[in-house]
């Protein structure tokens, strides 16, 4: 097998640019969320310590300055803020590792782990689904066109429409599934405990296959049609080689050529499909991390206030590129085992 190195650094230089990206944004969000308390704060102080909000205002006029503005200086100047944004955002990325690390309730290794489960377990289902059924449907015309028009059907349909659509089925009417969580609780032990989180796993697992798989078997009965159409296929009927071998000795591998390059161009919209999914079935993932880093309070003669957690968001967009870079960079090698072209 051939390294294939031109995708990987292209891969790479995609990577860097994406950590860039998270890390002006931090920046920006850590030089924003210094100001906003800085507000806060000075209004506090109005109310708690009168004697030092007067010195404040003093000595913010001196400078002909708000009192904010003068307290938002002294703040960013304390905590060495007054830098360029990106070694903000890197300051922000750094503090907020830290603040991660004594929170119980953050578990980003196991989220990971559920989140890499989750989205392997459905990327080999389709694969295998889509393999099976579209050479089967490959010499049937119309059963083709009929999963085409299902293909494009399910890619204007949202995943958590089709999630919401389980539950009510499998869930409410049937009550065969559980509807959320990882595991039931209390827990079960030993064997138990496993086959109870494949049980949970599955309305999620579920979901991502029924919505992509459609046009994965379009893809597989595309290509297999192709492929017999060439001139190799042909010879090889002619000396009376059995389909079956014709099949899984030739055109499974040039197949797989293609799958594997659709998979990597479909596997963003799968992932980002997944985090709705977890955050909407509960699993402990990526997604309902992600959706916990945007805090819904009621406030008293306000009214509904969402916070903004940085520490956490941060860090969890660091992860999610990490995880796409990786998992595309073993795509692209896999398609250098394939196809020797690509390296």
């Amino acid at each position: 097998m051939k390294v294939p190195y031109k995708a990987a650094v292209r891969l790479f230089a995609i990577y860097l640019c994406v950590l860039l990206v998270i890390t002006t944004t931090a920046g920006l969000a850590n030089e924003k969320l210094a100001r906003k308390e800085a507000e806060e704060t000075v209004v506090i102080l109005q109310y708690t310590n009168p004697t030092f909000y007067e010195l404040l205002k003093e000595n913010a006029t001196k400078e002909n300055k708000t009192v904010v503005q003068y307290y938002y200086e002294k703040l960013i100047e304390v905590r060495g803020l007054n830098k360029n944004v990106i070694i903000q955002g890197i300051q922000l990325l750094k503090q907020s590792w830290e603040e991660l690390k004594p929170i119980k309730t953050v578990k980003l290794g196991r989220a990971v782990l559920i989140t890499l489960g989750v989205l392997l377990s459905s990327m080999l289902l389709i694969i295998f689904t889509s393999i099976t059924v579209g050479m089967k449907i490959s010499t049937k015309p119309s059963l083709l066109d009929f999963v085409e028009s299902l293909a494009r059907f399910f890619n204007g349909i949202p995943s958590w429409w089709i999630a919401v659509l389980f539950v009510f089925i499998f869930v409410i009417k049937y009550n065969i599934l559980p509807a959320s969580g990882l595991m039931s609780i209390p827990p079960e032990e030993g064997i138990g405990l496993a086959f109870d989180i494949l049980k949970h796993l599955i309305l999620p697992v579920a979901t991502i296959v029924f919505v992509f798989v459609w046009e994965f078997i379009v893809i597989v009965a595309r290509e297999t049609q192709r492929e017999f159409g060439e001139v190799y296929i042909i010879t090889e009927i002619a000396k009376g080689m059995p389909n079956k071998v014709i099949y899984w000795k030739h055109i499974l591998k040039n197949i797989g050529i293609t799958l594997s390059s659709f998979t990597g161009q479909k596997f963003m919209e799968m992932f980002t499909d997944y985090l709705v999914l977890d955050a909407f079935f509960s699993l402990q993932g990526l997604g309902l991390l992600l959706k916990s880093s945007f805090v819904r309070e009621v406030v008293p003669n306000v009214g509904v206030v969402v916070n903004f957690r940085p520490y956490l968001f941060f860090p969890l967009t660091i992860i999610i590129a990490t995880l796409f870079f990786v998992i595309s960079l073993v795509i692209e090698l896999i398609k250098g085992m394939l196809d020797p072209r690509v390296s």
